[in-house]
């Protein structure tokens, strides 16, 4: 039905092989971004030749040092050709990886994910916590590194992407996470036709938030987002006209979140093709709508990843949750359209228990699969359909 809403679905999407990439520490670092000195850090590095007119998504499996890091920065380079990169920590062991091997990031399944360490969708950036405030990764952690490259000239790109963690000089006392909201509902129809698409996530506990930044394809014409907080008007927090290369909000001092404030985002679309848009991995033909912040102290990865019950998009049509799955089984598994068109029309006093079973079932692979629903997301399944409107 809908495509994962698990955190491989944040891999933006790939036609065309796999780029053929360097090991991330193959060197010491380029002139125009060296790596840190020896025992101040650390340089992660891939590289590729783009083919024209192709879209290529990348990745490795990067095993860390045999001591426990913690890293006060990041920062990281890449040339043109890059969409973006991302950096994310795994639950595998290094026994389970082939760190020398690159390959296509969508055909492989669940890639082991447990959030987002790092990324960045503009040539050059950095993210600087403040004293005692950082990134813990353990010894012998197993990082997956993403790199997407859409090279839309008639010549062959080639792309370069480098990130530097660098050692605290302090111990940590306070570990800092990211927030990687995705919105799984986006339906826009066939030129010339527009859409938004809007999801609120929930903050179980008090934050600091450092920035802000979004992420969508070039469908996205409009990026907002705000505070909601019971008893006060809603307080901007990041807004973007520009879907390519989005300049970061930062706040400083850092902006105090309390524990049951809500992260309201909203996406605005206009569709150019003849076809609807969903969302989906490829920056070409689907579309994305991604709320991401810095901040501390990490919270659990489905409270990262707005994946926690009560976190959902924001619906409003006249349908019942288990109205909506049986449109979605109607539909048929696989069809994208037919599934988001089934979402849309779902009501708000729904939203929730729709949410919470996709969820659930995408965690655990169970579209077209009645036991596996049965044996892993009952619970779900009578919240949905108990859920009226």
């Amino acid at each position: 039905m809908l495509k994962s809403i698990a955190l491989t679905t944040v891999l933006l999407g790939a036609c065309g092989s796999p780029a053929e990439e360097s090991p991330p520490d193959a060197d010491p670092g380029s002139p125009d971004f060296p790596a840190p000195p020896d025992g101040e850090g650390i340089q992660l590095h891939a590289s590729a030749t783009i083919a024209a007119g192709h879209e290529e998504i990348a990745c490795r499996y990067v095993v860390l040092p045999d001591q426990a890091l913690e890293i006060a920065r990041f920062a990281h380079h890449y040339t043109p050709g890059s969409h973006h990169m991302l950096l994310y920590p795994t639950n595998l062991t290094p026994d389970q990886v082939d760190d020398s091997e690159t390959f296509d990031c969508t055909g492989r399944g669940d890639l082991h994910q447990t959030g987002v360490a790092y990324g960045g969708a503009e040539p050059d950036g950095e993210l600087t916590y403040p004293d005692g405030i950082g990134m813990r990764l353990p010894a012998h952690a197993v990082m997956l590194l993403e790199t997407h490259y859409l090279n839309a000239t008639n010549e062959p790109v080639d792309a370069d992407v480098r990130i530097n963690l660098w050692y605290a000089t302090q111990p940590i006392e306070v570990e800092a996470g990211t927030l990687f909201f995705y919105d799984w509902h986006i339906l826009v129809p066939p030129a010339p036709g527009q859409a938004s698409a809007t999801m609120r996530c929930h903050l179980p506990q008090d934050i600091s938030l450092l920035y802000a930044t979004s992420h969508m394809h070039r469908r996205g014409v409009a990026f907002d987002s705000q505070l909601l907080r019971d008893g006060t008007d809603p307080l901007p927090l990041h807004q973007s006209d520009d879907w390519a290369a989005p300049t970061p909000s930062v706040f400083w001092p850092p902006l105090e979140l309390a524990a049951g404030d809500t992260v309201e985002f909203r996406c605005d679309y206009r569709n150019d093709l003849p076809n609807p848009v969903v969302e989906g991995e490829s920056a070409a033909t689907n579309e994305m709508c991604i709320f991401i912040g810095g901040y501390w102290p990490k919270m659990p990865a489905d409270d990262e990843l707005c994946l926690a019950d009560g976190d959902a998009p924001v619906l409003s049509g006249s349908h019942t949750c288990q109205e909506s799955v049986n449109c979605m089984l109607d539909a048929g598994v696989g069809n994208w359209v037919g599934g988001q068109e089934c979402v849309a029309d779902t009501c708000a006093a729904s939203a929730d228990a729709l949410s919470r079973f996709v969820v659930c079932v995408d965690r655990y692979d169970c579209w077209g699969d009645q036991s596996c629903v049965a044996f892993n997301c009952s619970d779900a399944w009578s919240a949905c359909v108990d859920a009226g409107c």
